[in-house]
C-alpha cells in the first residue's frame, strides 16, 4: 500500500481553503491533508506537533504573514517542502521565497488541478530524491553508533531531522546473525559459511515493509531497524518481530542456513543506543547455550555471563578418562550427558566449555596413543564424525557428538585388539583396565578369569610382550602420572587408587618405573 504525503494548507480565507481541497482528489493522487488553518501562528504550532512534508501557505495574512511563517517552519530544520500561494505575480515574493528556501510559487488564479497535480509530484520527486541520500548518510550513522563510534557532535543529543526520519519517538533494532557452528575442536574448525551470506541482500529481496532501514555491520550480519511515530506507543507486536524473521529464515534456508535475532526498543537518544552491538555480540557468543534460530529480546534477557573458575570439572573429567581407560562405553555416555548439563546451567560460561572440549580432544588423543593408534581413524565412519563436528551449534549436540565420538573411538580399539590378540587375551586386558585399583596376584587374576596361572601367563606373554604383573604396573603407572599431574591428591591417597595398600610400596614402584620419586615428579611438572 502506498504511503500517503501528508500535506497542510493555510490561508486565513476559508473559500480559499475549500478550492484547494476539493481542487484533486488528494488521496487517489497520493498525498493526505492533515491539517487546515486559517491562524499562522495556530498553523505554526500545527506544524510543530505533525510535521507535514508538504505546506500550501497564502503570503498575504494577518498577524503573520506567508513568508515569516515559512521562514520559522524552515527554521526549525525538519525536511519540508513549502510552496507560497499569492493572488497576483510580485517578483519581490518570489525572490524572498527562494532566499528562505521555499520550494514553490503559485499565483491563485492560475492554480488548477492539473498544475496543482504537476507542482505535488514535482515536490513528491524531491523529497523521494532527498530520502535516498539521507538514507545513505542516516545508514553510515547507524553503523558508527551501534558499534560506538559515532561522531562527537551527536552525543548527547537527540537524533533529529536528517539523521533519522523526522517522525521517530523510537527505535526498534533488530541485530540479526547467521548461526554459526561452535568450534569445538581445532582439528575440525571449518570455514566460517557466514562469511559467503550477503544477509542484507537476502533481507532487502524479502518481503519486508519497506520502513526497515538494513545497515551491514560483519559478514552475515545486518541489524533492522524499524522507526516507531513519536506519536504511537514504543511498544511493538512480539508477532511484527516474528513474521520480520519467519521471513529472513524463509529465505536462508534455502542455503541451509538459519539466523539468530536480538531485538530492543531505544529512544532516539544517541546515548540510549551507543555501541548496542557489543550487547547483541554477546548474546549471538552465548547462543551455543540455547541453540540457533532463536530471537532474544534484550530488555528482558538478564545476561548472566560467568566466566570464571574451571576448576570444578576436573572431577568428572577424571571419571571421563577412566571410562576411556577401561573402554566403557556405557559408563562414558552417561558422565558426558552429565558433564554436559551441568555447562548448559547457567551463569553461562564459554571459557569453561571451550577448555572441557579442549580437555576431551586431549583424552581422546591419549586413549588412541595408549592403544597404539597415532590418530583418529580415517575411514568411513570417522570422516563422518569429523563433517558432523563441523555443524554443531548447542550444548546438546556437542554432547551427543563426544558420546558418538568416544564410543566410536573404543569400538575401533576393541576392534584393533581383536585382530592382535586371542579371546583370552582380550578377557585379560579388559579385566585389568577395570579393575587396576585393586591389590592383584597373578593367580587372583587367572581364578577370576577361569584358567590356569601357567596358560595365562604364557598366552598373555606372547601376544602382548608383557608379563600379566608389568602390564598392570604400566597401567597402575599411567593413572598415578595423571592424578600427580592433577595436583588434587596427595600420594598417599594415589597410592590407593592405582592399587598400592602402601604409599612406600607404590613410591617404589614408581621410582623404579620412572627413575624419580613421586614427589620428584610433581617438582618436575612445576619447574
Amino acid at each position: 500500500m502506498q504511503k500517503l504525503l501528508s500535506v497542510m494548507l493555510v490561508d486565513d480565507e476559508i473559500m480559499a481553503l475549500n478550492h484547494l481541497k476539493k481542487l484533486i482528489d488528494w488521496e487517489s493522487d497520493g498525498f493526505r491533508i492533515v491539517a487546515s488553518e486559517t491562524n499562522p501562528q495556530k498553523a505554526f504550532e500545527i506544524y510543530q506537533k505533525l510535521k507535514p512534508r508538504i505546506i500550501f501557505v497564502d503570503v498575504q495574512m494577518p498577524i503573520m504573514n506567508g513568508l515569516d511563517l515559512s521562514r520559522d517552519i524552515i527554521n526549525l530544520g525538519f525536511p519540508v517542502k513549502i510552496v507560497i500561494l499569492t493572488s497576483y505575480k510580485d517578483f519581490q515574493y518570489a525572490k524572498k521565497s527562494i532566499e528562505i528556501g521555499v520550494s514553490g510559487y503559485l499565483v491563485k488564479h492560475e492554480l488548477n488541478n492539473d498544475n496543482l497535480l504537476k507542482e505535488l509530484n514535482k515536490l513528491k520527486n524531491e523529497l523521494s530524491e532527498e530520502e535516498e541520500k539521507e538514507k545513505i548518510v542516516r545508514q553510515r550513522l547507524l553503523r558508527l553508533i551501534v558499534f560506538g563510534n559515532s561522531p562527537p557532535e551527536f552525543k548527547d543529543k537527540r537524533i533529529i531531522n536528517k539523521s533519522l526520519s523526522y517522525e521517530v519517538g523510537a527505535l526498534l533494532f533488530l541485530f540479526c546473525r547467521v548461526d554459526t557452528p561452535f568450534p569445538v575442536i581445532e582439528s575440525a574448525v571449518g570455514r566460517d559459511t557466514s562469511e559467503n551470506v550477503n544477509l542484507r541482500k537476502i533481507v532487502e529481496q524479502s518481503n519486508l515493509e519497506t520502513f526497515i532501514d538494513v545497515i551491514s555491520l560483519n559478514p552475515g550480519e545486518v541489524v533492522l531497524v524499524k522507526y516507531l511515530d513519536s506519536h504511537e506507543p514504543f511498544e511493538i507486536s512480539e508477532n511484527t518481530i516474528i513474521n520480520i524473521i519467519s521471513e529472513i529464515n524463509r529465505q536462508v534456508e534455502k542455503l541451509n542456513l538459519t539466523v539468530s535475532v536480538c531485538s530492543l526498543i531505544r529512544t532516539n537518544n544517541i546515548v540510549d543506543f551507543l555501541n548496542l552491538y557489543s550487547t547483541a555480540e554477546n548474546v549471538f557468543k552465548h547462543n551455543v547455550f540455547s541453540g540457533r534460530n532463536k530471537i532474544y529480546d534484550l530488555e528482558e534477557l538478564n545476561l548472566e555471563v560467568n566466566q570464571g573458575s574451571v576448576e570444578w570439572m576436573e572431577g568428572p573429567l577424571r571419571q571421563i578418562e577412566k571410562s576411556l581407560f577401561q573402554l566403557d562405553s556405557g559408563g562414558l555416555r552417561t558422565e558426558l550427558s552429565n558433564l554436559f548439563n551441568k555447562i548448559s546451567e547457567p551463569p553461562w560460561n564459554l571459557i569453561l566449555l571451550k577448555h572441557v572440549c579442549n580437555k576431551l580432544e586431549e583424552l581422546l588423543d591419549k586413549m588412541l596413543k595408549n592403544h597404539n593408534l597415532m590418530s583418529f581413524p580415517k575411514n568411513r565412519e570417522g570422516e563422518k564424525l569429523m563433517v558432523r563436528a563441523k555443524q554443531l551449534f548447542s550444548i546438546e549436540e556437542i554432547s551427543v557428538w563426544f558420546e558418538d565420538l568416544f564410543s566410536y573411538s573404543i569400538k575401533m580399539v576393541k576392534d584393533e585388539q581383536k585382530t592382535q590378540y586371542s579371546k583370552l587375551v582380550l578377557h585379560a586386558l579388559d579385566f585389568i583396565h577395570k579393575n587396576y585399583q585393586e591389590d592383584w596376584a597373578i593367580e587372583d587374576i587367572a581364578d577370576k578369569l577361569d584358567i590356569s596361572e601357567v596358560y595365562l601367563r604364557k598366552k598373555f606373554k606372547t601376544e602382548t610382550g608383557f608379563t600379566v604383573l608389568n602390564y598392570l604396573t604400566e597401567i597402575r603407572m599411567k593413572e598415578a602420572k595423571f592424578l600427580l599431574e592433577s595436583e588434587d591428591y596427595k600420594i598417599f591417597e594415589i597410592a590407593k587408587m592405582v592399587g598400592y595398600n602402601t604409599s612406600q610400596y607404590f613410591s617404589k614402584v614408581f621410582r623404579k618405573h620412572t627413575g624419580v620419586s613421586p614427589a620428584d615428579y610433581v617438582k618436575m611438572l612445576e619447574d
